[in-house]
């Protein structure tokens, strides 16, 4: 099953407390992950680049160089499950009573397709949202990228 443009429609998150023993697609694959139920949206990641500018007096022309590279951070967002194995991993992540407070976690972001992503990064937060008249409570948690992503092409 191959397709070239895809809906998110079956895209499934999962996470894991912990780092591969390897940045590679076998290292994640190796690792047991736990899904996170009632996801409703996932934000946009991508590395950017700082500019490092090179303004020689002699030239009067700026030169820009590549500095340090941020691979950013993901913004999850899902109707609140409190029973949701998933979820309670990320909360685990926020609560500074609890042994995964400040850990890393891998992600893993698979597509209907069989296209998938594999991360390292750690969870910043894990608001819920009460709502007003017909809405869901919801749980958004922002997980910042802290090392290069593995992308693992549809089988």
């Amino acid at each position: 099953f191959h397709m070239g443009k895809q809906t998110n429609i079956g895209l499934t998150v999962s996470i894991v407390e912990g780092l591969p023993a390897t940045q590679d697609q076998a290292g994640f694959e190796a690792l047991t992950f736990v899904k996170v139920g009632q996801v409703t949206n996932v934000g946009p990641s991508g590395a950017t680049a700082s500019e490092v500018p090179s303004k020689p007096l002699e030239t009067g022309v700026t030169e820009y160089f590549i500095g340090f590279i941020d691979f950013g951070n993901m913004t999850i967002d899902m109707d609140f499950d409190e029973d949701d194995a998933g979820q309670l991993l990320i909360r685990d992540a926020m609560d500074i009573n609890d042994t995964s407070f400040g850990k890393e976690f891998s992600m893993e972001l698979k597509y209907l397709s069989g296209t998938t992503r594999y991360f390292v990064g750690r969870f910043f937060g894990a608001p819920e949202t009460a709502g007003g008249a017909d809405s869901m409570v919801t749980m958004s948690t922002t997980y910042r990228i802290n090392k290069q992503p593995v992308y693992v092409a549809a089988p």
